[in-house]
């Protein structure tokens, strides 16, 4: 799983069209005072999906853009997995720098990797969004 960001140049001058990130580690550390987590999600990009299989070295990435935040409550942790959650912090920084992100899945999602039960609902009983 990662995200592919369209029309990447990098520091160098390359052009990228379609550039792989993949989260690389999370941190999460629990805020005082309150329910809260604060989240860190640190980010490596390749330049292409094929390039970090095969094992070529990543392709170097701004910090702002190779870290991503969130902070959640303990509650979120029902609706989605913490690389849910990674990879929505991850899309919403290129997203906010003017980059076209896409999901990008090495194989098709299939029923045993969601949370969600058939009639749409989260373990607590919630209806999820569609």
């Amino acid at each position: 799983m990662g995200i592919l960001v369209l029309n990447y140049t990098t520091a160098e001058g390359f052009f990228v069209p379609r550039l792989y990130v993949q989260v690389e580690s999370i941190r999460i550390l629990k805020l005082q005072g309150g329910p809260n987590y604060a989240c860190s999600f640190l980010s490596t990009a390749w330049k292409s999906p094929e390039d970090k299989e095969m094992g070529a070295k990543p392709i170097p990435i701004p910090r702002d853009l190779a870290n991503s935040k969130s902070v959640l409550t303990a509650d979120d942790f029902y609706d989605q997995t913490i690389f849910g959650f990674a990879y929505d912090a991850l899309k919403a920084v290129w997203q906010s720098a003017g980059y076209t992100v896409e999901d990008y899945y090495p194989r098709p999602p299939t029923p045993k990797t969601y949370i969600y039960d058939c009639s749409g609902y989260n373990f607590r009983g919630i209806k999820c969004a569609q």
